[in-house]
Parts: C-alpha cells; structure tokens; sequence
C-alpha cells in the first residue's frame, strides 16, 4: 500500500512541475523518421516533356508511403521538401539542389534525368553535404565510379547494362559475327553508350563498320544517312533523340539501301506517340531494348498515374521516379533515423534481395513489416532493385521491342535479364 502511494505522490510531482511525459501506446513507438525528400526534374528544358511527370511520380510515391506509415500508427513522416526545375542544364540542378539541401533541408534528393545534370548535382552538392541523392534515370557509366561516400544511388540502369542487352538482342539476330554501322547524335550520354557497344560488341565476335555522327544543329542527315548504308552492312545501331530521329530515318529511308528491320536502337521507340510523330512505315521492323517492368501487371502503375494524374502524359519512366521515392521513404521507417549512414544501409536492405517481397501496391504491409523489424524487399512500380555496392541496380530486366505497326510490341519470349 505505501509503494502505491509513493507512486501517486511522485506522478502528482512530476505533473505540477511539468515533467510528467505522456503515455504511447507500444505500437506506435515502432517509428519511422521525420524524412524530407526533395525532387529535381526538368520542368523546362530540352527535357521539359518529361519532367512533370516525373516529379508527379515521385511526389506519389512519397505520399503513400507517408500514408502507409500512419496507417500503421507509427512515430515519424515521409514528406515532400519540395519539387525544383533543373532546367535541363548543370547549373540550373546545383542551384535547385543547392535550395533543397541549403534552406529546405532534404535528407535525399531524387533527380536528375540527365547524367551531366545528376553528376553536377553530386559533386557540387549532395557529397559535399553528405546528401543521399538517387537518380531515377540517370545512365552514364561514369556515375558507377564517382567519388561520392556511397550516397548516389539510382534506379536506372547504367549504359553498360543497356549495351551488353543491344549486343544480346543483336547477336541473336543479326549473328555473333555481323558487321554493324553505327550512327549517333554527339552528346555524353550518347558517346558513351556507343563507346560501351563497341567494346562489348568487339568482345563478343563482332565487327564495327561506319561510325557516323550527327548534332542537333545540323539542318540535314542526307550525307549522314549516305555514310551509314556504306558498305553494306549487316545491320545499325543508332542512338539519337526525339528532336532528330525523325530527320534520321527519313533521310535513311530515302537511300533505298537501309533495311529498319536490320536495325535496332535504345528506348527511345518505345513510344507509340513517337512512331505516330515520325510516320510508322519509316521505322516498321525497327527492334529496341529497353529496361523495363519485371512483374506482370505493367499496366497496372500507368492506370493509377492516369487516374492521379489526368492533365500529365504518361512516358513510361514514372515508375523509375516513384521507386526511387518510396525506396528513400521505407529506408527510413527501416532505419528509424535520417542519419545518412543508417538510411545508406537501410537503402540495400529494402531493396532486396533478402525477405519477404512486398509490390507497390503492397505498401501498408511492407511499412508494417519493415518497422517490426523483419527482412523485406521493396518490388517497385518497374522493377526490384537490388542496389549494388555502387549504388547501382543489381539485376535488371530488359524486354526487345518491335515497331508493328506503328506498335513497339513486346513478345513474352523477348524478355531477358542482365546481371554485374
């Protein structure tokens, strides 16, 4: 009896001195952190077409998973810092960065599109600040190998990646020992994909005929075209863009000594729009690769963007910018801290591949496991990660389109996985 009056006596004084500290419930002392994300895309720019959706993306992801963790009554918060314009240039992403991480505090940052935007933004910004930063679609190789404290990450493959798939696909083909002429628009992220093919394509048996290349101010590709039909080759690569390849194929096609179905390209045809735009029977036959959904239902994030977001075109690469944002947030309910290391860690972890496996669509139960502490992995919107030692995507799956007509139609046998 004297104890449980000492007791009361002591609460009594610790309430009028205003010590006394409430009472939560057990369940909600599970906690996720108090994360700040920040978004950088081109909202204007040469990448503009892209980076509204993008940003939407993202920002969805982080608002469910926020939802998520309130649903299961736990301590802490995913929310948005805000959302910059890089405007599809360097200096316009260390300035956006320079404002998320300076005054609006972000923990991560998700962006950029472009890989001399995103590699400005590192080293001007988020290393130097020991700032997470993960791309949702940067690609350049050089991203792999900077210096950088293990805080870039990215969900994109690298070029490396998409030039061993392009040598798969094309040595299946075309065969192993096929003369290929190359034509591409001189740009970085260009350059090097076409430097990556070369060597992998070398390696593998083949051989390289014309190189031809091309710039954005070049008001015609006859003489280019003519230089890519040279000495008849077994087939093309070619790496461009939007602004030209239209110009390309047209000047291409009326050689009359190119053959689109011995010819394969990147993503970039991977657009019903585009084909629509350039004229379908241009480019009927053409294959591609791109990296794209590994699970079944690929339909099923474009219907929910869509009903989201209904004023936004839908590219494609939006489930990249949602992934890349729901990975920051449930490494922080797994860290249960916005310590830079903690998250660097808790990053793998949900990324796989250990665990039970929770989709996108599955988020009230992923959040609910990861801060009880079991081992889970995050199946995105595109695919799972699998962050690398790099911070690069572990294990990527790549699907070989072809234009019919005016379609990019994907066979279920034309699926594969790229691995290292």
């Amino acid at each position: 009896m004297k104890s449980i009056v000492k007791f009361r006596v002591a609460v009594a004084l610790m309430s009028a001195t205003g010590l006394i500290l409430p009472i939560i419930p057990a369940e909600a002392k599970a906690a996720a952190a108090a994360l700040k994300v920040g978004t950088i895309f081109p909202l204007t720019g040469e990448l503009e077409a892209y980076g509204p959706s993008l940003a939407s993306a993202a920002g969805l992801g982080i608002s469910q998973v926020n939802a998520a963790i309130k649903k299961n009554k736990l301590t802490g918060s995913c929310t948005l810092a805000g959302s910059e314009d890089d405007k599809t240039s360097a200096a316009g992403g260390v300035a956006a960065a320079t404002n998320l991480v300076k005054k609006k505090k972000a923990n991560v940052v998700i962006g950029s599109m472009a890989s001399s935007v995103t590699v400005a933004i590192a080293k001007a910004v988020t290393v130097p600040n020991n700032v997470i930063l993960i791309s949702p679609l940067s690609s350049s190789k050089n991203i792999t190998s900077l210096v950088d404290k293990d805080t870039v990450f990215r969900t994109f493959p690298s070029d490396l990646k998409q030039a061993k798939a392009l040598v798969a696909s094309m040595a299946l083909s075309l065969g192993e020992d096929a003369t290929i002429n190359i034509g591409s628009l001189k740009t970085d992220f260009d350059n090097a994909l076409v430097a990556d093919f070369k060597k992998a394509w070398i390696a593998n048996g083949g051989k390289i005929g014309a190189e031809v290349s091309w710039t954005t101010d070049d008001t015609s590709l006859n003489a280019q075209a003519e230089q890519l039909v040279d000495g008849a080759p077994d087939g093309w690569l070619l790496i461009d863009n939007q602004s030209t390849i239209s110009d390309l194929v047209r000047a291409l096609s009326s050689t009359g000594e190119w053959e689109p179905g011995s010819t394969f390209t990147t993503d970039i045809l991977n657009s019903k729009a585009l084909i629509a735009s350039i004229g379908s029977k241009y480019v009927e036959g053409m294959r591609g690769v791109t990296s794209t959904f590994a699970g079944e239902n690929q339909d099923s994030f474009q219907t929910l963007f869509e009903s989201k977001f209904p004023d936004l075109t839908f590219t494609g690469y939006e489930p990249l910018a949602y992934d890349a944002a729901v990975l920051a947030c449930l490494a922080s309910v797994s860290a249960k801290s916005i310590d830079t290391k903690k998250l660097i860690t808790a990053l793998r972890k949900v990324s796989g591949p250990k665990g039970t496996k929770y989709s996108w669509q599955k988020l009230d139960a992923a959040v609910k496991a990861i801060a009880a502490g079991k081992p889970a992995t995050y199946v995105g919107a595109w695919s799972e990660v699998n962050f690398d030692k790099q911070g690069d995507p572990g294990l990527t799956s790549f699907d070989l389109f072809t234009v019919t007509s005016g379609i990019p139609e994907i066979l279920p046998e034309d699926k594969f996985v790229v691995k290292g």
